[in-house]
């Protein structure tokens, strides 16, 4: 970070700054996270804006990282993620989860590795404070993942993300096993498959419900019976 700590927290209320009567430099920065200076991040160009001095952003920097908890599981590895900003609990939307930011959060909580996410753990209450999380699995904690801006999100509860974790030492994914991520129960969700050791996504194109046989051939391979897209 350029100006030496490791986490950020935005306030959009400046009533304890005092206001400032000089140039606006920059407006719409839009950073990958991964730079060490913020003249490195995308803006329009210095000195070009339509911005009043109230829309000054007001930053709180530290190093401590964000406290996290997993709320409502029946035990102290699992359930809904969520996370403490000055002192307010608050969640964190699904859209765009996958395991990489799963292992980030559990690894984080002091777990080795996640066994899945999952929204079964219910919604939670207060603000939903981070959305479109994207880790590549080496981030520390999950501040240092590409996130929106805290607060920023389009999302309700009901798509508060919960995790499994585990202190077991992970071992991959089998080559072409599938399963149900993200659902409400173990019996719905996104179906994705394993290749090469890792999770992806199947495509809808052409995975409609004129084909019902691509999804009783998934459900099958789960287990079930049957299938619904």
């Amino acid at each position: 970070m350029e100006m030496g700590y490791n986490n950020s927290v935005i306030y959009t209320s400046p009533n304890t700054i005092e206001v400032s009567y000089g140039e606006i430099f920059y407006d719409d920065v839009s950073c990958f996270g991964n730079e060490t200076r913020l003249t490195d991040c995308q803006h329009r160009g210095q000195g070009v804006h339509n911005c009043f001095h109230s829309e000054d952003i007001i930053l709180y920097c530290t190093n401590e990282p964000p406290q996290l908890r997993l709320v409502d599981g029946l035990s102290n590895s699992e359930g809904r993620i969520e996370i403490s900003y000055n002192g307010e609990w608050g969640t964190i939307c699904d859209r765009g989860w996958t395991d990489y930011n799963a292992n980030v959060v559990c690894q984080q909580l002091g777990f080795k590795a996640t066994l899945g996410s999952t929204l079964r753990f219910g919604p939670g209450n207060g603000t939903i404070w981070l959305d479109d999380i994207s880790c590549t699995g080496n981030e520390t904690t999950i501040l240092k993942c590409s996130h929106r801006i805290r607060g920023g999100h389009n999302c309700n509860h009901d798509e508060d993300i919960g995790v499994m974790c585990t202190n077991e030492t992970p071992t991959g994914c089998k080559e072409g096993d599938v399963r149900l991520f993200g659902g409400s129960s173990t019996e719905n969700g996104r179906l994705e498959i394993c290749h090469s050791n890792i999770w992806g996504t199947v495509c809808d194109d052409g995975w409609n419900p004129s084909f019902a046989k691509n999804s009783l051939v998934a459900c099958r391979q789960l287990g079930y019976n049957d299938g619904l897209q």
